[in-house]
């Protein structure tokens, strides 16, 4: 009985580290996502404003 219980543990202990590895993965990538996504904004911007400024210049 105590083996049964020593060995329920120790597996609850790995599922444990795994679950706690794969939330860590899934919040690594979110983040990682939400970066790129802000990168493209602001690269999309920048360009925006440039044309904006080239605009102003050729209608003056």
């Amino acid at each position: 009985k105590k083996e049964k219980q020593k060995r329920k543990r120790k597996q609850k202990r790995k599922t444990k580290v795994r679950d706690k590895l794969e939330v860590e993965v899934k919040v690594r990538t979110k983040l990682q996502n939400r970066n790129e996504k802000r990168e493209t904004q602001q690269k999309e911007r920048k360009k925006q404003k440039n044309i904006n400024r080239k605009q102003q210049w050729t209608s003056i």
